[in-house]
């Protein structure tokens, strides 16, 4: 096999083409040939590899020749034979031809109207991002992400969410309110259980609560929800909302789902709640990063004095402060620099991208008013398809 190698090398290299191919074909070495011929634009000769992949029934090969031939329509009827596993090439192939029939045909394929079988919808994500339909791509993340979190799969929704924000960003386009407000939710629900655990049972609770008014977005665990949002405020020493939320659970439709462990519990914080003269929670407050107002919560992103919405922090979910502010060195979220600083000696990872972060990486941002102003323009400006 050796010596076969060889001599199609010597053969090409020889002004022999012809003979190179043959020998290629006869021994069943055209992945030799392909390599030799490189990035030689001679569509005659990607037609011949493409004619003899399809002969071996090798078709996602002969697919990729005729796709250099500008061949796409054959192409992409190729890809389509493969099924799924080929259709990341079948939407690069597509996006690069630009035709709106063979558009059309691969998302009626990627939807099933051709075959009856829904291909999963991330492809549909793919193919619009590729094609530069971004507003149409955001609205199919976040409809997945929707499916995702209705199901009780938040780790896959988040990925999902932090992928189209990255996506937008690294094309220098604003992040549609809808996506940051679902990520920023999801996120802050994702930080309860590495809070709980570190002991901050007040961030978590603070986190919890801003769950807890979107509960819609998570009917799979809404009672396992609510029963931690009341258990950690109770901790906290947030009574009222702790009261509140251990009301709704009592309702009937929710009451029979709790789980024993905590009934009693819940039931106690009910009856004694009414009576209870404990002192309001008073939550710690820090100037608005970007207007300086004083005594503005901590897990208050929306300023209402200049109505600009801070950063959150991805190790904590409070406000990003303009004395602590860090950033991710991998996805580049916003951090207050303490607190990532001891989530990078803890865990060795960022909680936004879940990449490897040693302590020696978080720095403090220089620039905090360009930072501010970045972020800003990120959510601020209308995105448009291309």
């Amino acid at each position: 096999q050796r010596n076969i190698r060889a001599g199609i090398e010597f053969l090409f290299l020889a002004n022999q083409d012809d003979e190179a191919f043959k020998m290629a074909c006869q021994h069943d070495e055209m992945e030799v040939y392909e390599k030799v011929l490189g990035d030689t634009e001679d569509k005659k000769r990607h037609i011949q590899i493409a004619e003899h992949y399809e002969k071996k029934n090798m078709l996602a090969k002969a697919a990729k020749h005729y796709g250099i031939c500008d061949e796409y329509s054959t192409a992409l009827k190729l890809y389509l034979k493969c099924g799924e596993r080929e259709l990341d090439a079948a939407i690069d192939l597509v996006a690069k031809s630009r035709n709106a029939t063979l558009i059309d045909q691969l998302v009626d394929f990627i939807r099933g109207d051709s075959d009856n079988v829904p291909k999963d919808k991330h492809f549909e994500y793919k193919l619009q991002y590729a094609l530069g339909n971004f507003l149409h791509a955001v609205g199919i993340a976040l409809m997945i992400a929707q499916r995702e979190e209705e199901a009780g799969n938040y780790k896959a929704a988040h990925a999902l969410l932090l992928k189209t924000y990255r996506d937008l960003e690294s094309q220098k386009l604003g992040v549609p309110m809808d996506l940051w407000r679902q990520l920023m939710i999801l996120h802050s629900y994702i930080l309860v259980k590495r809070l709980v655990k570190n002991g901050d049972h007040t961030n978590a609770a603070l986190m919890l609560l801003r769950v807890a008014q979107n509960i819609q977005r998570f009917p799979a665990h809404m009672v396992p929800i609510l029963t931690s949002v009341v258990i950690e405020c109770q901790r906290a020493g947030i009574k009222d909302q702790a009261r509140e939320y251990a009301c709704v659970l009592m309702r009937p439709e929710n009451r029979s789902l709790i789980a024993e462990q905590y009934k009693r519990k819940i039931e106690s914080i009910v009856r004694k709640g009414a009576a209870s003269q404990a002192e309001p929670f008073s939550e710690n407050t820090a100037p608005c990063a970007y207007c300086g107002m004083d005594s503005l919560a901590e897990s208050t992103l929306e300023c209402p004095q200049c109505q600009n919405i801070s950063p959150f922090c991805v190790a904590t979910g409070l406000r990003v402060l303009r004395n602590d502010w860090a950033a991710c060195p991998s996805c580049h979220f916003p951090a207050r620099y303490s607190a990532f600083q001891a989530c990078a000696q803890a865990e060795g990872a960022c909680p936004m991208c879940s990449a490897p972060l040693k302590p020696g990486e978080v720095q403090m941002v220089s620039d905090v008013t360009q930072a501010l102003e970045t972020a800003k323009q990120l959510l601020a400006p209308p995105m448009r398809d291309v």
